[in-house]
């Protein structure tokens, strides 16, 4: 599970470099392009900016997520192999006694098994 946190991780590092290279490619293309190829660079380029923003901070909140859920199965597991130790001993105990004849022996035995 914790491999699938670094690949959220893994994104980021490949994608960072292409955004970075656009920017410069952008300043490089600029004094020789017109004033409306100059804005539209740009806008394209505020908006490639922008984008990757967002993807970062959609990046960041899958990860916390991806965590959180890692730790919650985590806390099953846990509570369920416990849940199956207790179930395993109760039906063991109750194997163990022997059919009582009055109330009670009955209710003493009852007693005796209650899971507390």
């Amino acid at each position: 599970m914790f491999n699938h946190v670094q690949d959220v991780d893994q994104c980021k590092e490949e994608g960072e470099p292409r955004v970075s290279q656009v920017m410069i490619v952008s300043e490089k293309v600029l004094p020789n392009t017109s004033v409306t190829g100059q804005e539209t660079i740009h806008r394209d380029v505020d908006a490639v900016r922008s984008t990757w923003d967002a993807f970062l901070n959609v990046l960041q909140q899958t990860k916390e997520q991806l965590l959180t859920c890692v730790s919650q199965w985590k806390e099953y597991e846990e509570s369920y192999d416990h849940c199956s130790v207790l179930l395993r001993k109760a039906e063991n105990d109750m194997k163990m006694v022997d059919l009582k004849g009055t109330l009670k022996e009955k209710q003493d035995t009852h007693q005796k098994l209650r899971v507390n």
